[in-house]
């Protein structure tokens, strides 16, 4: 808690932040206390997805990633090991996933709304338009962004998420009789844009 305090009372030329993930707002509680009680101070940007059903997949491709020794986010260059895709998506999980991620949502969306200051961005978004949406956030905080500014990290998958998951066609049709189905044609159509 020391460290925060000295972080947000530092020069405040400087815009400086962190992550914290749904889950990790019931653990820890002092965090989420200094935040709200500083919300007016504060700018929050809210990180999210459009489709909880690619969140779904994203999480499961992430966790295969891991399994072979890789980081979440792949910076350029790295090559994906040998026999990590195409893998069997374990279908009941995935559906569970989505469900789960419908309240997580609900809980940081109850959280940010608490903030004076607050941008909404979208995964999507940032993946289609880098340079515009890192622009509308160095605004959001008044700082200038730098020249050439981007990430060096790059999409894991790029392709259709057939070549990923060898029972997509599956889990197609187990979404398919879910409250999610209507997420189906986005994915089909947008397969390898996650």
């Amino acid at each position: 808690m020391t460290r925060l305090f000295r972080i947000f009372s530092r020069n405040r030329k400087q815009a400086r932040g962190f992550k914290i993930k749904p889950h990790q707002l019931n653990v820890y509680q002092e965090v989420q206390s200094f935040l709200l009680e500083n919300s007016n101070a504060i700018r929050a940007i809210h990180l999210d997805r459009k489709s909880e059903l690619q969140m779904a997949l994203s999480s499961q491709i992430k966790n295969r990633l891991q399994q072979f020794g890789h980081r979440y986010n792949l910076e350029e260059g790295v090559e994906i090991s040998d026999g990590c895709f195409p893998f069997e998506m374990d279908i009941e999980h995935a559906v569970h996933f989505v469900r789960a991620s419908v309240r997580r949502r609900e809980q940081i969306e109850s959280f940010v709304s608490k903030f004076d200051h607050r941008l909404d961005v979208f995964y999507e978004d940032l993946c289609a338009d880098q340079g515009g949406v890192l622009a509308r956030v160095c605004k959001f905080l008044g700082v200038e962004p730098e020249p050439g500014m981007k990430s060096q990290f790059v999409k894991i998958v790029d392709r259709d998420y057939r070549e990923y998951i060898s029972n997509f066609d599956d889990l197609c049709r187990e979404i398919r009789g879910t409250e999610f189905a209507d997420h189906l044609p986005e994915i089909d159509a947008r397969a390898g844009q996650q």
